[in-house]
């Protein structure tokens, strides 16, 4: 069973989405994030990896620790 990484992507009026994201495709994740959504901060595991542009971090740590996200297949496509 591939390694499936759990993200969360806050956007700064505290929406957020999420998704199961395979090992093998986190990088591209990662990179689509930054590139094409750069106000959304997006937390992989419960760790930020991209600090969204107009997100209070502070309530978008909160949020992601207080969602308990266990995605255990992928969701791609994402969202």
């Amino acid at each position: 069973m591939p390694k499936i990484f759990n993200t969360v992507g806050v956007y700064p009026n505290g929406d957020y989405k999420t998704n199961g994201v395979a090992a093998d495709d986190l990088y591209v994740h990662i990179g689509y994030n930054a590139m094409h959504r750069p106000g959304r901060a997006l937390f992989i595991d419960g760790v930020c990896y991209l600090e969204g542009i107009g997100v209070d971090m502070t309530m978008a740590q909160e949020l992601v620790e207080g969602l308990g996200v266990h995605h255990t297949k992928c969701t791609a496509p994402y969202h």
